[in-house]
C-alpha cells in the first residue's frame, strides 16, 4: 500500500467535505454562538490542567443538579443540558487546543528515545570491535611461535620425519 500524494493545493476533500489546509483551527473563541467558559490566554492553552479540572467539576456538578431537577421535576432539563453541552464543548475545546504542543512534546520524546537507542547501539558496535581487534591480536600472537623453538620444533619435526621413512621402509621390506 503507499500513501495518497499530498494536496497540491491548500484545499482536500474527506467524504463529500471540503477542508482549507490555510483555514486555522476551529476554536470556541472565534465561534459567536458559544460560550467561553474559560479565560483564552496563551498561559491556559499551554496548560489547560487547572481549567480543565475546573470545568470537570462544573460538568459533574451540573449533571448532579438535573438528575436531582428530573427527579423532581422531568420537565426542566433543558436548562441543564445546555449547560452540560456548553461545558463539554468547552473541554473539547481545550483539548484541542493542546494537541499541538502534545504533538511536539511527543515528537521531541520519540526522537530522544531514538537517539539513545543509537548511542547505545554505536556503544555495542564498539564494544564488539574492541573485543575482535583483541581476539585478532590473541590469533596472531598465537599463530607464530616464538623464535627460540622454532629450531627446536625443526628438528623434532625431521626426527620424526625419520622414524616415518623407517618405518616405511620397514612395511616394503615385509612385502
Amino acid at each position: 500500500l503507499e500513501p495518497p500524494p499530498p494536496p497540491t493545493d491548500a484545499k482536500f476533500s474527506v467524504f463529500g467535505v471540503a477542508h482549507d489546509l490555510a483555514a486555522p483551527p476551529p476554536s470556541l473563541a472565534n465561534d459567536a454562538d458559544s460560550e467561553l467558559l474559560y479565560t483564552d490566554s496563551a498561559a491556559v492553552r499551554l496548560n489547560p490542567q487547572r481549567s480543565l479540572t475546573a470545568l470537570a467539576r462544573s460538568q459533574l456538578t451540573t449533571f448532579l443538579a438535573l438528575i436531582g431537577r428530573l427527579s423532581h421535576d422531568a420537565e426542566g432539563h433543558e436548562v441543564y443540558t445546555q449547560d452540560l453541552a456548553a461545558i463539554t464543548a468547552n473541554m473539547h475545546d481545550l483539548i484541542n487546543g493542546y494537541r499541538p504542543h502534545q504533538a511536539r512534546e511527543t515528537v521531541i520524546l520519540h526522537m530522544e528515545e531514538h537517539i539513545d537507542q543509537m548511542r547505545d547501539d554505536i556503544r555495542r558496535i564498539r564494544d564488539v570491535g574492541l573485543r575482535v581487534r583483541a581476539l585478532l591480536g590473541q590469533l596472531t600472537t598465537d599463530a607464530a611461535p616464538p623464535p627460540e623453538t622454532t629450531a627446536n620444533s625443526h628438528q623434532e619435526a625431521s626426527a620424526k620425519q625419520r622414524t616415518v621413512n623407517r618405518q616405511m621402509a620397514a612395511w616394503a621390506a615385509l612385502n
